[in-house]
């Protein structure tokens, strides 16, 4: 058994509700000596929750399972009257870094994870991940709601946009939460005026107000806010080019600290360890944006959102495979007809068909 940090944090720009107020007042009595732990003020913030314990499962090395658990019963989420994502939600993945690499990484002795064939996995895994069709997984997510009616609900499918690499290091492989956001400014900047040798987005007169944009750091970039420390990923929003409330998320590459960051440690679906690590932290930040935007609609008294609820926990449908890799996700790939296979976490569920909601719990389907 070892111990590891519970890696996935969401970024914290908005007020609690006065609910969560005063059962903070302890906390805030201590700020200046101890620091936030669940801060959602003006400064961007990392929401570190809790170390848990992790362990091998089966044969399988490196397999996690979340043995500290805050759920339903002592904690269900609950909506705080924020705004949720509705209608026709657009999701713009936006490379940073190298992603031509080829061979072994002198620094862990394995193949480089941050390559053509692992951006295009990438991509693959957006496109059927977002397929209403292929995929009763983002599904789950449609079951939160943002009116006093419960009548608007997130969308069962998302659609991708086209990849846009930003192969220049413009600011350099040593990044920052300020400099994600700059990133992003600088892609849909560009995209609105130029394309690059991977092509572009649709032309755009600026950001898309339902739009999420992803951000995907290659293994040489390092982001100084905590990743690999702390957490796998992010996600928050901000005014980019004069728009306000843009979403955006940050996910890094793990290939160096698959320790912290990998489900599996020696084989993954797709035969490449870092890339298959991110789809898991993709999928996390994706639910918890649709149904958390602004940081202020679905959450727990602790802080949890609907994919923190059920971060590293696997479900009942994952299967070993001939490649020795765990899977608990398979997609039937429209166009070449495969199935594509993908661990990725569950997802914390409810039901809205009644006079309150009903916590179902941690579900992949």
């Amino acid at each position: 058994m070892w111990t590891v940090f519970l890696l996935f944090a969401a970024f914290a720009l908005a007020q609690r509700e006065e609910e969560d107020r005063e059962s903070r007042n302890e906390d805030d009595q201590d700020k200046e000596t101890e620091g936030p732990t669940h801060g959602r003020g003006e400064d961007l913030i990392p929401h570190s929750i809790s170390v848990f314990e992790a362990k091998k499962r089966g044969e399988n090395v490196g397999l996690r399972n979340d043995l500290y658990k805050r759920l339903s019963d002592d904690s269900p989420i609950k909506f705080h009257n924020g705004p949720i994502m509705s209608g026709h939600v657009v999701v713009y993945p936006i490379f940073y870094g190298d992603w031509n690499k080829s061979g072994r990484s002198e620094e862990t002795g394995r193949p480089y994870s941050d390559t053509t064939e692992g951006a295009a996995i990438l991509l693959n895994f957006l496109k059927l991940y977002g397929n209403e069709t292929l995929s009763e997984r983002f599904s789950i997510n449609s079951n939160y709601a943002s009116d006093t009616n419960f009548v608007k609900t997130v969308p069962k499918s998302f659609e991708t946009a086209s990849a846009y690499f930003i192969e220049t290091l413009v600011l350099g492989n040593v990044i920052s939460a300020k400099d994600v956001k700059s990133l992003v400014a600088f892609a849909i900047n560009k995209n609105s005026i130029s394309t690059n040798a991977r092509g572009a987005w649709k032309k755009t007169s600026g950001p898309d107000p339902n739009g999420i944009y992803l951000l995907m750091t290659a293994s040489e970039i390092e982001e100084h806010g905590g990743f690999c420390e702390d957490y796998c990923g992010w996600h928050t929003f901000g005014t980019i080019a004069d728009a306000n409330e843009i979403k955006y998320a940050f996910i890094g590459n793990p290939a160096n600290c698959l320790e912290a960051c990998s489900p599996q440690m020696t084989r993954s679906p797709n035969g490449n360890l870092g890339v298959d690590a991110m789809i898991n932290v993709i999928a996390h930040e994706l639910d918890e944006i649709v149904t958390d935007p602004l940081l202020n609609a679905w959450y727990d008294a602790h802080g949890e959102e609907t994919a923190d609820k059920c971060n590293w926990d696997w479900g009942t449908s994952v299967s070993l495979g001939n490649d020795g890799a765990y899977a608990n996700l398979k997609l039937r790939d429209y166009e070449t007809g495969a199935i594509e296979r993908y661990l990725v976490q569950t997802q914390w569920k409810v039901d809205l068909g009644t006079s309150f909601v009903e916590q179902i719990g941690c579900s992949n389907d």
